[in-house]
């Protein structure tokens, strides 16, 4: 039975719907769980009790409409010098489609109830989908080799800004998820329009890229993996410790943080290899060059061997032809 292998392009948008999904089968799996539940509700109040209540915050203060103006222009201006037109486009539509959905998420079309505790709804964190937009769309149009630093400092930033939201008490760590979810997904569908990212390119760019989304993912992993430990302990009212509410509260944003960036790395197109890209090819390649220059040193010393052979005969006939002319006078 013939062998049937999928084209690039097809597993390339594989991949990218598959996050796109995920990612949004993960914000209403969020919302229900820690919002719509009485348990849920019990969880994230026990956070926002111990957080430390303050107003001030130099990084959060960042995040305000002209600085996603400007995020727009500077994400326009990396597509278009690469002659992107439809990444800008893409990018700044990035953008404004997660803070504009996000608001109207929170503001007009999920309901909290009044479950656990009395309280406005605040899912998703307008400030987590802000700043994740900016830094999944850079991320969306950036060159494939920027995106090897992109990525953990996209990861690095986000991870400060939702640990700030929660430990500060601005938002619910429900809050902080779902927003990173929300976007997550949108750039995903992003990057389903055709010449909206560049793509990776075979070789050391798509190694290091792996490299790069494979460590995110595990450490994205190891916050996830704590998180559900830490959740399934306060839900069960094992114990209210605080190192097992903060434990539960900082892997909720931390692993959306570093699972997100891996996950769009992971979905970004890739270049097909060009035939005999392989690496058996690549190293005849670079054989190529010497073996033509052994070949032409072994062709000379052959017909110079052939020119000495020839030589030597003619000497030869010609002494025998000069001892038969003696015999005969």
């Amino acid at each position: 039975m013939p062998e049937i292998r999928r084209s690039p392009v097809a597993a390339r948008r594989v991949r990218q719907v598959a996050v796109a999904l995920a990612a949004a089968a993960g914000l209403a799996i969020v919302f229900v769980l820690a919002v719509q539940t009485a348990r849920g509700q019990h969880v994230e109040q026990g956070v926002l009790d111990l957080a430390a209540y303050s107003e001030s915050s130099a990084l959060l203060a960042l995040v305000s409409i002209p600085a996603l103006v400007v995020a727009c222009v500077v994400v326009a201006g990396i597509a278009l010098v690469q002659r992107r037109v439809v990444g800008a486009v893409v990018g700044i539509a990035v953008i404004g489609a997660a803070n504009v959905l996000g608001q109207a998420l929170k503001h007009l079309l999920l309901e909290r109830p009044n479950l656990a505790v009395d309280a406005a709804n605040t899912f998703p964190s307008g400030h987590a989908v802000a700043v994740a937009s900016v830094l999944f769309a850079l991320l969306l149009v950036s060159p494939a080799g920027a995106r090897l630093v992109l990525a953990p400092a996209s990861a690095l930033l986000l991870g400060a800004v939702a640990v700030q939201l929660v430990h500060l008490g601005w938002h619910r760590p429900s809050d902080v998820l779902g927003g990173i979810l929300l976007v997550a997904s949108l750039a995903a569908i992003g990057a389903l329009v055709p010449g909206a990212a560049p793509a990776v390119a075979p070789g050391l760019p798509r190694r290091a890229t792996r490299t790069v989304g494979t460590a995110l993912t595990v450490l994205g992993g190891v916050a996830a993996i704590v998180a559900t430990a830490a959740g399934a302990v306060r839900a069960l009212d094992l114990t209210h410790a605080s190192i097992v509410t903060a434990g539960y509260a900082y892997g909720v944003v931390l692993a959306p943080a570093l699972l997100a960036p891996a996950a769009l790395l992971w979905a970004m197109p890739a270049t097909r290899p060009v035939r005999g890209d392989s690496p058996e090819s690549r190293q005849r390649l670079r054989l190529e060059p010497r073996l033509a220059i052994g070949d032409q040193r072994r062709s000379t010393a052959a017909g110079a061997s052939d020119s000495v052979s020839g030589a030597t005969a003619s000497d030869s006939t010609a002494r025998g032809r000069d001892r038969a002319l003696n015999r005969a006078a």
